[in-house]
């Protein structure tokens, strides 16, 4: 063949390579999708999660980030033998914190006298540093909980919980001096801890023993939001996103695909509810969050950072 057909050719496959590959980055720049895992051994600090709530079983994760998703996908292997009555069925999904899963309690907090035992739980009542407040010495910053200390390990999970810094109150060490540290709250645990006060539709609410206890006296509940750190959410139940026909095959595994709709950017995991199977025969899950398909340059700027981030860490861990 003529050696300038042969450039021609050869320069023609180039150029049609180069406009595929960064039409290819272009479109996952645009419309990028995220997996996460279940398994023990990815490296991954975001992983899914099994959890119980009440009568309820799940799977979950939170991606810790502001994309509006259009689309998921639940992949999960389970054990053959409990999938042999099975047929398929439909998988709720849901957007929220653990906690909008709770049951009300029977009772409720109608006075600062029942508050107070709430408070003081678990500790010596002259003690300054009560349940259900932020604290911050030497540099962390730990919710106190039925007398112990819990501190966050990122400042990206203070905020994802719904807390706002101006209500850490910075304290002397040796205040806290002596005082129990409970479990640390990470990446695999950002459940809200009993002591917590959820302001909803102008409601207060504490979370204690996976209830919600709503506090019905005004006074009481004009001190809390003066005094104490407040998760505000718009509805005190989760949203339910959809739902998607969850496919099985013969060798246990489960495939879910669906679109949902919310126009706004809610707080909170995603939830899958899988009570029809349980997650004690769950041996591994992957849920796949997709961007909605329309131009969106925040988008595009977000996932542009994360992939110079995703670079640079490369180039130091080699280092």
């Amino acid at each position: 063949m003529d050696r300038k057909k042969v450039l021609k050719i050869n320069s023609f496959v180039a150029i049609f390579v180069g406009m595929f590959s960064v039409g290819f980055v272009f479109f996952h720049l645009m419309f990028p999708s995220f997996s996460f895992f279940m398994n023990k051994k990815s490296k991954d600090f975001i992983k899914v999660q099994k959890q119980v709530i009440d009568n309820h079983q799940f799977v979950s994760v939170y991606p810790f980030n502001n994309y509006i998703f259009g689309q998921v996908e639940l992949n999960l292997q389970t054990k053959k033998s409990s999938l042999s009555q099975k047929n398929n069925f439909q998988i709720k999904i849901f957007k929220g914190f653990d906690f909008q899963f709770y049951d009300l309690a029977e009772e409720k907090i109608d006075s600062m006298k029942k508050l107070e035992t709430f408070l003081f739980f678990g500790k010596k009542k002259q003690e300054e540093i009560v349940n259900g407040k932020l604290i911050s010495s030497d540099g962390g910053v730990a919710f106190v909980s039925q007398g112990r200390l819990h501190f966050f390990i990122s400042p990206e999970i203070f905020e994802k919980m719904g807390f706002d810094w101006k209500n850490v109150e910075e304290i002397n060490s040796s205040t806290i001096e002596g005082m129990e540290v409970g479990e640390k709250i990470n990446f695999s645990n950002i459940s809200h801890l009993d002591g917590t006060f959820i302001l909803s539709e102008s409601k207060v609410y504490m979370i204690w023993e996976k209830k919600l206890w709503e506090v019905s006296d005004l006074i009481t509940a004009d001190y809390i939001k003066e005094h104490f750190p407040l998760v505000k959410i718009s509805e005190i139940k989760p949203v339910l996103l959809g739902n998607c026909q969850a496919k099985i095959n013969e060798d246990g595994e489960i495939n879910c695909l669906a679109r949902i709709n919310y126009a706004k950017s809610l707080p909170g995991p995603f939830f899958f509810e899988i009570t029809e199977i349980g997650v004690d025969d769950i041996e591994e899950a992957k849920i796949t969050l997709k961007t909605r398909r329309d131009f969106n340059w925040k988008n595009i700027k977000d996932a542009f950072q994360k992939m110079i981030g995703n670079i640079l860490v490369s180039i130091l861990k080699d280092r």
